[in-house]
């Protein structure tokens, strides 16, 4: 079980002072503990080492473990959209983890009308973050995937 997380609109809400916002932190170890998920960073943040670091110790931080993968990067050059690109780089890593029984997608971007994300894409409001209502979601997409919790 995995969620393909991004950051910024997600669990970052300012770009220039790029701190993690505790309560969508707390609202993401919320799915994570009742799902047993685990986390793979969609975000462009992915591409940057420094940043990686970054998000390792604020996961640390938030006592998250730290994200367990990331999805491949694509290039957007000739791409109908970046949300198309995003869903390509998230299909991608899931075709190359075939044991993978369910999994989500938080991101502030439009992704839900891009096939294959229907049923497993939660959508945040950029300047508000993973709240508890978008945790609810993800949890009860997870479980129609799993089952309920024994």
């Amino acid at each position: 079980v995995f969620s393909a997380v991004n950051l910024f609109g997600v669990l970052v809400l300012n770009p220039i002072t790029r701190a993690f916002e505790t309560s969508s932190m707390v609202a993401l170890r919320r799915i994570l503990h009742a799902s047993g998920a685990s986390v793979v960073i969609s975000s462009t943040w992915r591409m940057f080492p420094k940043s990686m670091d970054e998000l390792a110790a604020a996961f640390e931080a938030h006592g998250l473990a730290v994200p367990r993968d990331a999805t491949p990067v694509f290039s957007t050059e000739g791409a109908e959209s970046s949300a198309h690109v995003r869903v390509a780089e998230i299909q991608a890593w899931i075709d190359a983890h075939p044991s993978v029984r369910a999994w989500i997608a938080i991101d502030d971007m439009e992704l839900g009308d891009v096939s294959p994300l229907a049923g497993h894409w939660v959508r945040t409001k950029r300047m508000k973050g993973l709240r508890e209502s978008e945790a609810d979601e993800a949890i009860a997409l997870l479980q129609a995937q799993t089952g309920p919790p024994a």
